[in-house]
């Protein structure tokens, strides 16, 4: 993100009269009673959304977005102002403050007098919301369900002061560069300990290529009761006009106008069922479609309320009662205000540092990538016995290259036999529950086991389950093959899963060498290979296996790894971080064939908590692959890799997914990492040795490796290079320019440096064998 244009303290506090801090009560009591009172009506249509009027958007965790239809006969007329405190004040009179139960509702069903605008329904009709939004903005809805509890909810939104509120800032994705609380109109109190009622300024930095957004609003938070006397927590920021607080035109910032108003209630032990109406007019030239894409994700992160409740909660004196937040406790907390000093706790390491694994733990962490790498052989197995055939119906190619290509899982998979696919304007996006809608059903299946105890004997087959939608001409199913038992149920329901299938030149122990990275400047070497990514930096946190002379390859251990997008697009895209477990080697398979694999799967440590105080994001992803021989010749392998990644924060899946496809086609990469690496042993065994690295050689005329004649005089300059392992001169098309990364030692000593091979000292090092190399390279990977 760029730099903020705004100087710090640009407004004052505001001081609010009497008239004016009942106009702000009354206007944002009605506004959380229209919201009350448009879910009641949600629930008694059965949830039911008007397809004519609601087009689906996404689902994410159990909370699914649709925003109103464009229809051909909007008006492209000015959009309306925010309503001002005058405004707020004058007219008729809205319901008086305090709780919004049932005789503001009935209230807010009397409003009269308010044209129907074209795209209004049930949820809008004649509602203030509807008259504040801007008729060429589509309005949003979110419903679905979370975990927590009302009471969890309201904590979670509490932002009473600005450190309470750069908390929740950095749970639910508002990512403001600065903020100022102007007015506080109502605070809590032991009797509503999460009531906050105030107005609000706020500034974001969008990018290099989007200009900078602030917004004033108003801002209510608490705890009221609906219809039928049931605890209801609500958050609600809405826009509005105020002379006091102008727009910041002289410094190139443009003014946002926003609307949201969260609903939450109870829907049964620890879940509870969220509705929202929103709307974002960010002003300027920004497409709609990338307006709503950005708000969509914001409205999105409401689950992070319950989070932020959870860690708020921790440094309480309550803790030590109920660890758990439980929903009494919570309602009856009387700090005020909120210490925060827990985020600069000397508890919370960054970069994280060395664990001390439990026998315990180690030995389940060596089985839980035991297993996966055995789920994942047995999926490629019984892909050999389909025939490699994929099922397109199930599968869509993502990309073709280099001999390999990926497919990720198809959306709507399940249903596809149910019924036919209709175009998006005719799609029925109908709720049931707000769980999930109708065109997204549930597909609970059952796997059968298919896994021996250890991943070195596993049967080589699969038992089908009989009872599939979606199985291959063979009876195989391949959505159980590729999504089987401890990856599947780690994959998030809203992230494909990905396999990429292929053959690249190489042996099976070249991609052994290749996948190992047993320090830290090996595991920086390889992460270079995706170049989508820059390493910031690496650390193994707990080595469980090292490699020996009787398996040079084996790795397993525990790796924390922070990295970013490099060039223009690290403006917009946050920096990850990841929490794996990562176990590379060579094993047999049930036909006694060699094999070599790599896994990194992520996994949660207390240890290692989120930095998201740190402007990072973590990232759960699980790639294993599966290298083996294919043919004869012994100079081809084929390649059998499956896994999923989730991004965290806005980056689209899609993008996202694009990225991983993009990594799990570097194996070629990896091939040539192995062979830079033979070049890397060659060379400092040579220079160990003191042997060949003499100066060039003289009186050669012709090239050694095409046996060419070299030209003389100046053009020799120009024509030839030297070899640095064998100092022989050799023409440029037999040169070959590699860029090495050197061990100096330590486990985090790289040095990079780029040296000419001659054609024929090149074969000679790609042509050793890579267990030797690996089995002399110990002596480098031993830490001190």
């Amino acid at each position: 993100m760029g730099r903020s244009k705004v100087p710090p303290d640009v407004f004052p506090s505001l001081h609010l009269s009497a008239v004016e801090t009942q106009a702000i009560v009354d206007y944002t009591d009605e506004l959380v009673a229209e919201t009350l009172l448009a879910s009641e009506k949600f629930i008694a249509r059965h949830r039911k959304l008007n397809p004519e009027r609601w087009k689906y958007v996404k689902t994410q965790d159990q909370l699914h977005v649709y925003r109103s239809r464009r229809r051909r006969s909007s008006s492209a007329s000015e959009p309306p102002q925010p309503m001002s405190l005058v405004e707020m004040s004058s007219g008729d009179s809205f319901a008086s403050s305090g709780s919004m139960g049932a005789s503001q509702i009935k209230a807010s069903k009397s409003l009269g007098g308010v044209s129907h605008r074209h795209d209004a329904d049930y949820l809008t009709d004649g509602s203030l919301l509807e008259r504040a939004r801007p008729d060429r903005v589509p309005l949003v809805i979110i419903t679905g369900k979370m975990e927590g509890t009302v009471e969890d909810a309201a904590f979670g939104a509490l932002a009473d002061n600005e450190a309470r509120w750069r908390l929740r800032d950095a749970y639910i994705g508002d990512e403001y560069d600065d903020l100022k609380i102007l007015a506080t109109v109502q605070a809590p109190s032991k009797d509503d300990p999460f009531r906050f009622l105030g107005v609000k300024w706020a500034t974001k930095v969008m990018g290099t290529f989007i200009t900078q957004r602030d917004m004033v609003y108003v801002e209510s938070t608490g705890i009221t009761r609906d219809s039928n006397g049931e605890k209801v927590a609500f958050m609600l920021t809405h826009s509005y006009a105020l002379d006091r607080v102008p727009e910041l035109s002289e410094f190139g910032v443009i003014r946002a106008r926003i609307s949201s108003c969260f609903v939450i209630r109870t829907h049964s032990e620890r879940t509870v069922e969220v509705f929202c109406r929103a709307f974002n007019d960010m002003g300027g030239d920004i497409m709609e479609g990338v307006t709503v894409n950005i708000f969509k994700e914001t409205l999105l992160a409401v689950g992070g309320l319950v989070q932020c409740a959870q860690i708020a909660y921790q440094p309480t004196s309550l803790q030590q009662h109920s660890p758990s937040f439980a929903a009494p406790i919570a309602w009856v907390i009387p700090q005020f205000p909120l210490d925060t000093t827990w985020m600069d706790s000397p508890e919370v390491v960054y970069p994280p540092k060395s664990l001390k694994l439990s026998a315990a733990n180690a030995n389940a962490l060596e089985l839980l990538a035991d297993q996966l790498v055995a789920e994942t052989l047995c999926a490629s197995d019984d892909f050999i016995s389909c025939g490699r055939v994929v099922d397109k119906t199930q599968w869509k190619t993502v990309k073709r290259k280099n001999n390999l290509t990926v497919y990720r899982a198809r959306k709507l998979a399940a249903d596809r036999n149910r019924r036919s696919r209709f175009d998006s304007e005719d799609t029925e996006a109908v709720a049931e529950s707000p769980h999930m809608p109708e065109f997204f059903p549930s597909n609970d299946k059952n796997f059968e086991s298919c896994l021996a105890d250890s991943y070195l004997a596993v049967s080589a087959t699969c038992h089908e389950d009989n009872d599939s939608d979606d199985e291959f001409q063979g009876g195989l199913n391949m959505e159980d093959i590729l999504q089987q038992k401890v990856m599947e149920k780690a994959k998030p329901g809203h992230v494909p899963m990905i396999f990429c299938t292929g053959v690249v030149p190489g042996t099976v122990e070249d991609a052994a060498l290749g996948f190992l990275a047993d320090t830290e400047a090996r595991t920086r070497a390889r992460s270079c290979i995706s170049g989508h990514t820059t390493v910031d930096d690496v650390q193994i946190l707990a080595r469980i296996q090292d490699p020996t002379f009787d398996d040079p390859f084996r790795f397993l251990g525990v790796k924390w790894w922070a990295h970013s997008t490099p060039g223009a697009a690290g403006r917009f895209i946050k920096p990850r971080d990841s929490v794996v477990i990562e176990s590379s080697g060579m094993a047999v398979d049930a036909d006694g064939e060699r094999f070599c694999y790599l896994l990194t799967h992520s996994i949660v440590l207390d240890e290692v908590p989120e930095f998201n105080k740190f402007g990072r994001l973590r990232i759960t992803f699980s790639t294993c692959r599966i290298v083996r021989p294919h043919g004869t010749a012994g100079n081809v392998v084929k390649i059998f890799c499956r896994g999923f990644i989730d991004s965290a924060g806005s980056l689209s899946e899609r993008l996202a997914t694009y990225l991983f496809c993009e990594s799990l086609m570097r194996m070629p990469r990896i091939m040539e990492e192995a062979n830079k690496r033979k070049l890397a042993w060659l060379l400092q065994s040579k220079r160990h040795c003191g042997s060949s690295l003499g100066p060039a050689g003289q009186g050669v005329d012709a090239c050694p490796s095409c046996n060419e004649k070299l030209s003389r005089g100046v053009e020799m300059l120009l024509d030839y290079s030297i070899c640095i392992l064998c100092r022989h001169s050799t023409c440029r098309k037999c040169t070959i320019r590699k860029t090495l990364l050197l061990e100096t030692g330590g486990p985090k000593g790289l040095t990079k440096t780029t040296k000419d091979f001659c054609l024929r000292c090149y074969l000679e090092a790609k042509s050793l064998s890579a267990w030797q190399v690996g089995i002399d390279s110990l002596s480098v990977t031993k830490q001190p």
